[in-house]
């Protein structure tokens, strides 16, 4: 039956590179599969199916919603969490060492949100269409493989204003236009690692590709967005201490991506603005058309050590990272001027596992701390006229219940601590936003004989700002109409609900099939001050998915 399993998961993982190559030349794209501006629910991969990925962002922390970091255990459809230097570091040079049982998912999903508390560049309405498939194996006896590919349809509704793939990231160059009109997006993200065992010598290789096509529905002034680029991950490993003991690592990652926007004007006479920080920038009229080209850059090393400590398993790394990116007006020049973005910074973190009170209890511990710096360069001025400095702490822990005849529970809390401090020196104005969000969830699992079971799942996690903004009233319209309440919205308590319900068949002893639904929820809270373009209302969504599990029987 082990041998089927895995025979199962090899044809799984062909498949999987077989649609998206498909996907791929049919020339649909796009790269943050994991991220939809505007929702409440990002992908379900937990950070240990992550780390490894070469598509993952490098010098860069984008500003999320509320609640985007408060998840679930997953029991229902993943295994327990790992903990290593590919599990943890995401070094694929990790991998055959750490691969273990053979496992293939697929998954279709469908996405809805909307609502009013949201910011000025997050579309009002969100649908989302996704099939999506990962896996990973041994690889021989000395090998391990794992990829994944996402495919999905996005459609982008009530005030879509934003020209870039992701308007809220530490860059504050940003293109805005005064339409707002409805977007569809069709998205592609193809990844995989693979690593060999030489002796105690491991060597790995992490190849990625997305690419992305965003278009407007019905506009009289059409909007086209593209944007592609690959990633590539190389690291050896070595095993000091034999049997997982004492096992280290050195990493260097490499991210390039190319978007390029366009407005055509045909009916209306189009008004663009190129957001630069806090300063009001200059209205742009453009004839018959408006391009600008973004071109981003990014590197990193990784340290990574692991190995049995204290009766469990703990893994660390250190990463230092470094991103330039250049926007370019004028693509008809051999060599055009542009404006520039740079940063740096560093992540550290880890993860500690371990079984307790008689192995009926899995714990598994992660901390993770962020930081980044930044400035922008205009082409015209000499002078840096935009700073940024922010950074991020996040840790979790989980506890497992192992030993549970018929049932299956797991309790999830995480902690986000973030930072950030922005300065625009045209504007002379700047803004500092602290803030704590810790949340807590429950999973369990029933099964119900050997072949069916029920999940269901309650999440509740809390928003706690403090800091200061600029004045509304003292800055210009463009800022109070695309700014401000971004601002506000960062600087205003919230709550976040989820709620989700499953089930699962088990077909054969290495085949299942499963699916699931969640609703989430997020409600700002009023406070003793009332803060000017805050948001109001709520802002609610939910996601329904169906999928397929081939793993290797015991």
């Amino acid at each position: 039956m082990v041998d089927t399993g895995r025979s199962a998961v090899r044809y799984a993982l062909r498949l999987i590179a077989a649609v998206a190559t498909l996907a791929s030349a049919a020339g649909s794209a796009r790269a943050q599969a994991t991220d939809v501006p505007g929702t409440l629910n990002g992908d379900a991969l937990p950070e240990w199916l992550r780390a490894w990925s070469p598509l993952a962002t490098l010098g860069n922390l984008p500003r999320e919603l509320p609640g985007r970091t408060a998840t679930f255990s997953e029991l229902l459809i993943l295994p327990a969490p790992r903990v290593g230097v590919f599990w943890t570091a995401g070094n694929p040079a990790g991998l055959p060492f750490e691969v273990g049982e053979s496992r293939a998912q697929f998954g279709f999903g469908l996405l809805d949100a909307s609502g009013e508390c949201r910011r000025p560049l997050d579309a009002g309405e969100v649908s989302r269409r996704r099939f999506s498939g990962f896996g990973w194996g041994e690889l021989g006896e000395r090998g391990g493989v794992i990829g994944r590919v996402v495919v999905e349809r996005t459609n982008l509704n009530e005030g879509a204003f934003a020209n870039v793939l992701q308007p809220y990231v530490s860059n504050p160059f940003i293109v805005v236009d005064t339409l707002g009109h409805e977007l569809g997006r069709t998205a592609t993200a193809l990844e995989g690692a693979g690593g060999w065992r030489i002796g105690r010598l491991g060597l790995g290789l992490a190849l990625g590709y997305e690419a992305a096509e965003t278009r407007t529905i019905a506009s009289p002034v059409p909007r086209l967005n593209r944007s592609s680029g690959p990633g590539v991950d190389g690291g050896v490993a070595y095993e000091i201490r034999g049997d997982g003991r004492l096992r280290v690592g050195l990493q260097g990652r490499w991210r390039r991506t190319v978007e390029y926007i366009q407005l055509y004007r045909v009916v209306e006479q189009p008004r663009v603005y190129q957001l630069e920080g806090y300063a009001e920038p200059e209205p742009l009229d453009p004839g018959m058309a408006y391009v600008r080209r973004l071109e981003r850059a990014a590197w990193a090393l990784d340290l990574s050590v692991a190995g049995r400590v204290l009766g469990g398993t703990m893994a660390l790394f250190a990463r230092t990272e470094d991103m330039k990116e250049s926007q370019f007006s004028r693509t008809d020049m051999n060599d055009p001027p542009s404006d520039r973005w740079n940063a740096d910074g560093w992540t550290a973190g880890g993860a500690f596992q371990r079984t307790v009170y008689g192995d009926r209890l899995l714990l598994t511990a992660t901390a993770r701390y962020s930081r980044l710096s930044g400035e922008t360069h205009r082409w015209d001025l000499e002078d840096v006229t935009f700073v940024s400095d922010e950074n991020r702490f996040d840790a979790s822990l989980e506890v497992r219940i192992l030993a549970w005849p018929g049932w299956q529970a797991a309790s999830r809390l995480s902690l986000v601590r973030e930072d950030r401090n922005r300065r625009d020196l045209l504007g002379q104005v700047r803004s500092e936003i602290r803030s704590w969000e810790p949340g807590g969830s429950v999973e369990v699992v029933r099964w119900l004989g050997n072949r069916f079971a029920l999940s269901a799942g309650a999440l509740l996690a809390g928003y706690s700002p403090s800091g200061g903004i600029p004045l509304r009233s003292a800055m210009g319209p463009v800022f109070q109409k695309y700014v401000a309440p971004e601002l506000a919205l960062h600087v205003t308590g919230a709550r976040v609900t989820k709620l989700r319900l499953g089930g699962r068949w088990q077909a054969t002893a290495g085949l299942a099939f499963w699916a699931q639904g969640e609703y989430a929820s997020l409600t700002p809270k009023k406070g003793p001050v009332s803060i000017p373009a805050a948001p109001s209302g709520n802002r609610s969504g939910w996601t329904l998915d169906i999928g397929a599990l081939l793993f290797s029987a015991p």
